[in-house]
């Protein structure tokens, strides 16, 4: 008797810890919550259908809308992101998040003016929010209005300083606008925060040889091929380097390997370049 009473407690423990966990299964924010992490580990159709699955169990969970919009703008489905995005803002007008991403599904449809509106509207709804800060400098540089990106990443990075990116694409900006220690001074930044971004320390040899500092500009060349010894660019600048300081052989060695580099990656214009570079050395 004893025992059947034990058997009888154990099956009813097993069938509502059953129960318990199929109704924990099938909650919208659980669908969700295993959306997200397929979604971080690439797995966008299956991302997709936990979202839907959220959805269908909850038509008014405005973040399963806004994660499958984020799926759709992956899978260049651009249309059909900003669809979802919508019916997030319509579910939770202060979304601020949905207007950013509708922001770039919109530009990467080529309409401008309504992905800077979306910016903008994200940004008027949380001014704390630093990315939309960057996008709208990523338009601005993109139509060439340099000196109008600046404030707009300046303020991304009065709200969050440690954004490597944001300093980079600031340190790139005063670079074409030969403000080359202004320059400097981002790329630097940029490095301190993300001490294996090989671009920042090109860079920042680049504008340290505009400064005819070619000792200076070794340095960083010399750490940029640290970080990626396929760096074709920065052997191509290291070469251009030492011929400033009359190292003509070291000179000869960079430009023939950024030569071979660029002819592996097929760059028909970097290897031209490098060949003539290297015509022009002194024997």
């Amino acid at each position: 008797m004893k025992k059947t009473m034990i058997c009888a407690a154990v099956f009813l423990l097993a069938v509502a810890t059953v129960l318990t966990n199929k109704a924990y299964c099938e909650t919208p924010e659980d669908y969700y919550k295993s959306g997200v992490e397929l979604y971080d580990h690439n797995r966008f159709g299956d991302a997709l259908t936990e979202f839907e699955k959220a959805i269908k169990q909850d038509p008014g969970y405005a973040p399963a809308y806004f994660k499958t919009g984020c799926v759709y703008v992956i899978l260049n489905r651009f249309q059909e992101a900003v669809d979802y995005f919508k019916k997030a803002i319509e579910l939770n007008p202060g979304f601020s998040a949905a207007y950013q991403a509708m922001g770039e599904a919109y530009y990467s449809m080529g309409n401008r003016e309504l992905a800077i509106a979306s910016f903008e509207k994200a940004i008027s709804i949380n001014p704390g929010f630093f990315i939309p800060y960057n996008s709208l400098a990523d338009i601005y540089v993109s139509d060439n209005k340099l000196d109008q990106a600046v404030p707009f990443l300046e303020k991304a990075l009065q709200i969050n300083p440690y954004d490597y990116y944001a300093n980079y694409k600031l340190g790139k900006i005063y670079l074409k606008l030969a403000k080359y220690q202004d320059a400097i001074k981002y790329f630097q930044r940029t490095s301190q925060i993300n001490l294996r971004f090989a671009g920042a320390y090109f860079d920042t040899g680049v504008a340290y040889n505009m400064l005819n500092d070619a000792q200076q500009a070794l340095l960083y060349f010399r750490e940029a091929l640290n970080q990626d010894p396929s760096y074709a660019d920065a052997y191509y600048e290291a070469g251009v380097a030492h011929n400033k300081l009359g190292q003509f052989k070291e000179a000869r060695e960079n430009l023939i390997k950024a030569e071979d580099l660029y002819k592996l990656k097929e760059d028909q214009i970097g290897a031209r370049k490098a060949k003539e570079a290297l015509s022009k050395i002194s024997r």
